[in-house]
């Protein structure tokens, strides 16, 4: 990388680093081919029909539309505007910088004196909601988000924790800094901090803390994928394009948002196209404060879908992190059941409670998937496909009896009642993360501040190139 990246225009490629395809995206360019290691991953196809193929065709490749050929472009670079902060940092140092980018969070960026150009490109940006951003389909998204089943929920978060260890450029990203490996519950805790704060209302308003908390993790990603760049060099580059790029970012709005109504649709509990498009509207809302840029931010949720099946069918292979990866979802189940005082009840829910996961798991993303995730594990052991269909039994009772009381009078005022604290479900597991928390690492704010290193070494703390 550069010192500076420049803020070119139309037509004008800004200049980065000095691999060719090393630059930010104007509208009108010609896009650049998929980066070499991108290839088919059939493993991830039983998850992309579960999710998709009631309302799109699912191919083995899937189809070049207008969303996906932006997607695989953008495999090749981060977030313009974080990306340029995050280069200020190393120049002002990160702490200083930091304490500028709080006080404009916190006070508006007029409030900084001579603040730096890279804060005021980015400050423009977030205090600006696109031409697009509808708050009162925003809202509607969110209360649909925050109502979903149980099991809508719990299975989009276990294909998040499989997406994480096994897609190949999340794998890489996250196993390199080392901090899912070292501090899996506490790093677990912090991410599900910031996802189950975006279900509250006014989570995304200016001046709130999940919208700062959103920017906070933007910086982080930024900070990471400057790291990791500085390591790994323009070779791996060449192969492998940016880490945590913006195509994947992107990809969040059909695996951390609207995944769950997907879930839901095909578990028996049917939504509209107008509900899928309120989903869409609230999480590309988020994905654009996250630093997505706007020509890749679906605007429903067909796009949402197709870009989402996209990024799944070129997931790559496990990583030599995938085995450490999967065993926090382990560690994370066994410090939530040390919060089970009675060893018989303890070790009960350990018994069953375990195999319920990771057959609902298998449910979800496939056995391919899920054998691969648990290789290694005591959950290998576990007969996968026996409680994969008991927890397709369960799920579906649970939607289509769902699916009843939605078709009840008053069902609008009740599911607007029920999300006015955000998602009930996510509260309580984030009160029982934070609890595990407590118990191994004492009290923790979560300041999304793990990285600020990078700025000062110009690397991450793990230092061998992937795979």
């Amino acid at each position: 990388m550069s010192t500076a990246s420049t803020h070119a225009g139309d037509g004008q490629i800004p200049a980065k680093g000095t691999h060719p395809f090393d630059y930010y995206y104007r509208p009108g360019m010609e896009l650049r081919p998929l980066p070499p290691r991108v290839g088919l991953a059939p493993a991830w196809i039983p998850l992309r029909r579960l999710l998709f193929s009631s309302f799109m065709t699912v191919e083995d490749k899937p189809a070049s539309t207008p969303i996906t050929s932006l997607a695989a472009d953008h495999l090749w670079q981060g977030d313009e505007l974080m990306d340029d902060v995050a280069l200020m940092f190393k120049r002002v140092g990160p702490r200083h910088g930091r304490a500028m980018l709080l006080r404009a969070l916190d006070d508006g960026i007029e409030s900084l004196e001579n603040p730096p150009a890279e804060l005021m490109a980015l400050f423009a940006h977030l205090d600006n909601p696109p031409p697009w951003y509808d708050p009162d389909i925003f809202e509607r998204g969110r209360v649909l988000y925050a109502t979903t089943t149980v099991f809508g929920t719990v299975g989009t978060f276990l294909f998040d924790a499989v997406l994480n260890a096994l897609y190949e450029e999340v794998s890489n990203a996250v196993g390199e800094t080392g901090r899912s490996l070292r501090e899996p519950v506490l790093r677990n805790a912090e991410a599900f901090h910031w996802l189950s704060s975006l279900a509250h209302p006014g989570s995304m308003d200016r001046n709130s803390q999940p919208f700062k908390d959103t920017v906070r993790v933007r910086l982080m990603h930024a900070q990471v994928r400057y790291g990791l760049r500085r390591t790994w060099g323009d070779e791996v580059f060449a192969e492998n394009g940016n880490p945590i790029t913006a195509s994947t970012t992107a990809s969040a709005i059909g695996v951390l948002g609207l995944s769950m109504l997907l879930i839901d649709h095909g578990l028996g509990r049917r939504r509209s196209r107008e509900d899928r498009d309120a989903v869409t509207m609230f999480w590309s809302y988020i994905v654009y404060i996250l630093g997505v840029p706007d020509e890749l931010v679906p605007k429903n949720s067909h796009e949402a879908m197709e870009l989402a099946d996209f990024m799944m069918a070129t997931a790559g292979r496990p990583t030599k992190w995938s085995p450490g990866l999967a065993s926090g979802l382990q560690e994370l189940l066994e410090a939530l059941l040390e919060g089970i005082d009675n060893r018989v009840l303890r070790a009960c829910a350990g018994r069953i409670g375990v195999p319920l996961v990771y057959g609902y798991m298998t449910y979800i993303v496939g056995e391919d998937l899920a054998r691969e995730f648990t290789r290694g594990s005591p959950a290998e052991r576990c007969n996968l496909e026996r409680w994969s269909r008991v927890m397709h039994v369960v799920a579906a009772t649970v939607a289509r009896a769902t699916a009843v009381k939605d078709r009840l009078p008053g069902a609008d005022s009740r599911t607007r009642r029920a999300a006015r604290d955000g998602s009930a479900l996510q509260n309580i597991i984030l009160r029982l993360m934070n609890d595990a928390v407590s118990r191994k690492n004492g009290n923790q704010t979560y300041t999304f501040a793990a990285h600020d290193k990078t700025n000062r070494s110009g690397s991450v703390d793990r230092l061998p190139r992937p795979r």
